[in-house]
């Protein structure tokens, strides 16, 4: 009940200073001294966390967040294969007994992928 006396208040000291016929409102002097003790952070993250409410950490871990999601989105896996070296590659000769004599070239890598998907499900 008493909000609208204090906000009538406030409003009669800002105008008393406007006029010039107060020198300095309790009002400003309150909001010069709250601001001299917490200045008000002007770069982008700062505004954004005054706006929404959070903390300016919390700003920049979602930046940072949309940030990697972005890089993501536009990430091209085309001609990023592992590239091989020819001593990760074992050749091994084996000859067959048949008819025509053959000999055959078997090659072998020696990396190997291990599979991580999950494999227990219910049938």
């Amino acid at each position: 009940m008493f909000f609208p006396k204090y906000q009538r208040f406030t409003e009669d000291q800002r105008l008393l200073e406007n006029m010039g016929l107060v020198e300095k409102s309790s009002v400003t002097a309150y909001l010069e001294e709250y601001y001299e003790k917490h200045p008000l952070d002007n770069s982008y993250e700062g505004i954004l966390a005054r706006r929404s409410g959070l903390t300016k950490e919390q700003v920049v871990a979602y930046l940072d967040k949309l940030d990697y999601l972005a890089k993501v989105v536009d990430y091209d896996p085309a001609n990023k294969a592992p590239i091989l070296k020819q001593e990760a590659q074992k050749l091994y000769r084996f000859h067959v007994n048949s008819e025509d004599n053959a000999e055959y070239i078997l090659g072998v890598n020696n990396y190997y992928i291990e599979d991580r998907k999950i494999k227990n499900f219910a049938v």
